[in-house]
């Protein structure tokens, strides 16, 4: 939490702990707006285990910037991939959410969770396919960061939104 007004290098000292298996997001805010790509300089934040990195955020300009990882027994720790076609706008949003992605004949749960897990919205579309359009109501949620997120039987993928 360092006041980078200037160009510089900011080490933070690392932060150390254990997290039991899951779905995880390491996301970087930026108090300025401009992320680390701004006039001041690049940097980086990563996940590390005995050394390695696995997962990170490096390069962002804007005020938040995010990556979901996933720790499992069996394979260590994997990025969450997202799909390139899964758009969420405006975001920041206010009213209401739109969704689009490419469905591939299925069911869809299309839900926004709160940054602990509470369900705020959760709706089922079924049998889907092709190119999807939704409009996601946002009238009394409050403001605050939340994810989006699409999931089939096969797979399932997350953006985070801000409404305001």
């Amino acid at each position: 939490n360092a006041d980078m007004s200037v160009a510089g290098s900011y080490p933070q000292a690392d932060v150390n702990g254990t997290l039991p298996n899951g779905c995880y997001y390491l996301e970087v805010n930026d108090g300025y707006g401009d992320g680390f790509d701004g006039s001041y300089g690049t940097g980086s934040v990563n996940v590390t285990v005995n050394g390695t990195s696995f997962v990170g955020v490096t390069n962002f300009t804007s005020a938040y910037a995010y990556v979901g990882f996933k720790i499992d027994n069996t394979a260590g720790i994997q990025p969450i991939t997202e799909l390139s076609d899964f758009l969420v706008f405006p975001n920041p949003a206010s009213d209401k959410l739109n969704v689009t992605f490419e469905a591939k004949h299925s069911n869809y749960t299309v839900m926004i969770t709160d940054l602990i897990g509470n369900k705020v919205f959760v709706n089922q579309y079924n049998n889907l396919s092709g190119t999807q359009f939704l409009e996601l109501p946002l009238a009394g949620i409050a403001t605050g960061n939340y994810f989006v997120t699409i999931a089939s039987d096969t797979e399932t993928h997350n953006k985070m939104i801000a409404v305001k």
